[in-house]
């Protein structure tokens, strides 16, 4: 009934970008056809990604490594382990895309012979079939190892995990880069800046704000210093000190207030008022 994988790991857990959550959610869009259960340290109760459709992928095909994808360290290792009794054979049972006529083409520009032992090849030999088989003109392989989500299962899964204006997906016709297959897919959500929704965590002294649009303040405090950092998804870095007369932590390079400075830019994120204390 699939595969269980376990793994213990110590770290901190915390929210936002780049986190445990949010690569579960990318995991939940990518693969639409497939529920999720996710327990956080921190809950009770699991989350739950729920399957946007039945259908499955298509199963990949198992194919033999082309010859161009191969680096010199892999070509000695497979010489050393495969059971073919000839070179001509250990190219053409070994490798997709070869036959008998194109091993003899890549022996012969090696200065190999047929019949040579592959498990006997020295390292020397091995560097002169390498470099033989990158001069020789091989046909592309096969990209039936490929199992593509579809443009209809990553508008599916956009779509039940974001909550967007505009949604925009492509899948690219298959390709081959140095003897290795691949598809390039891609899909956008994209929703004007709104909504009231905050996601706030402190930890460590370090406190994050999670917007629903996706952006992320980062509010440090140095109290030895009497510092504040703020990274901010609209102004960038900032810097502030505590002025003791007016008793407000200030902007080093603007003389802005901290808390008003915070306010207006949640204001015209979210276009909720925000007045912060």
């Amino acid at each position: 009934h699939g595969t269980r994988f376990e793994v213990e790991l110590e770290a901190t857990y915390k929210r936002g970008l780049r986190s445990v959550d949010d690569y579960i959610k990318q995991t939940a869009v990518s693969n639409p056809h497939a529920t999720l259960r996710y327990l956080t340290p921190d809950a009770e109760e699991p989350r739950l990604y729920e399957r946007a459709v039945k259908a499955v992928p298509d199963r990949p095909a198992e194919i033999k490594p082309h010859p161009y994808g191969v680096e010199l360290g892999e070509l000695i290792r497979m010489l050393r382990e495969t059971n073919s009794r000839w070179l001509v054979g250990f190219l053409q049972e070994e490798f997709c895309r070869v036959g008998r006529k194109k091993a003899l083409e890549i022996i012969k520009e090696a200065g190999l012979g047929e019949k040579s032992y592959p498990t006997r090849i020295a390292r020397e030999e091995a560097d002169a079939l390498y470099r033989s088989i990158q001069k020789t003109k091989i046909s592309a392989p096969p990209t039936t190892c490929l199992s593509p989500i579809g443009e209809k299962r990553i508008t599916e899964g956009l779509m039940k995990e974001t909550d967007a204006d505009f949604y925009a997906v492509a899948t690219r016709p298959p390709s081959v880069y140095r003897g290795n297959p691949f598809q390039i897919e891609v899909g956008i959500a994209w929703a004007k800046p709104g909504g009231d929704q905050l996601e706030v965590d402190l930890d460590g002294g370090i406190l994050s704000i999670e917007l629903a649009s996706g952006g992320q303040y980062i509010i440090n405090k140095q109290a030895p210093n009497r510092e504040l950092w703020m990274s901010s998804p609209v102004s960038g870095a900032k810097h502030f000190y505590f002025d003791e007369e007016t008793e407000n932590w200030v902007d080093t390079r603007s003389d802005g207030i901290f808390f008003d400075i915070l306010s207006d830019e949640l204001t015209q994120i979210s276009g909720q008022p925000f007045a912060l204390k």
